[in-house]
């Protein structure tokens, strides 16, 4: 392993301890989510940070088979950042005065659809420009709920190396 990946792979998992150690404290699911709404859930906290990990794993998978023009493969991680996101959306959380699952709903799930309509619609280069805005989306989200020091940029590099994002 060189030492831009092992590098990489330290920052990552840097990154993912900081967010989990950040949102650990997040407001426990509220009681009036009915128990079909909360049966993966029951009585534990819904954790933010997992998600929002779960998130970026996905937004970066997608990123790449985008761009190697696999729209199939594309189609998959957007459906499954697409689950994970009304998964938060399903959950009246509340952080730092604002309520996330409306935050997600708006600066989310909404311009997903954009990106998604752009994946089948246009090559590489349209689906690189709409999934700009879809992270400049995930920042105005971060602003938002009173996180500005949260930035997602492009990816250069895929969170796995070991994977073929070409169709």
């Amino acid at each position: 392993m060189n030492k831009n990946n092992l590098a990489l792979i330290l920052a990552c998992l840097a990154l993912g301890i900081s967010m989990f150690a950040f949102f650990r404290s997040s407001a426990p699911v509220s009681a009036s989510v009915t128990a079909a709404d909360s049966t993966e859930m029951e009585s534990e906290e819904l954790e933010v940070a997992v998600l929002m990990q779960r998130f970026q794993w996905n937004v970066n998978k997608l990123y790449f088979a985008g761009m190697a023009g696999n729209k199939p493969l594309a189609g998959f991680y957007l459906h499954e950042l697409e689950e994970s996101m009304e998964e938060l959306a399903e959950h009246p959380i509340e952080e730092n005065g604002q309520r996330l699952d409306d935050l997600v709903r708006a600066w989310g799930l909404a311009p997903l659809e954009k990106l998604e309509e752009s994946l089948e619609k246009t090559d590489p280069a349209g689906f690189k420009l709409a999934y700009s805005d879809f992270i400049q989306n995930c920042n105005g989200c971060h602003l938002s709920s009173g996180h500005p020091y949260l930035r997602i940029v492009l990816p250069t590099t895929p969170v796995m190396d070991n994977q073929d994002f070409n169709p």
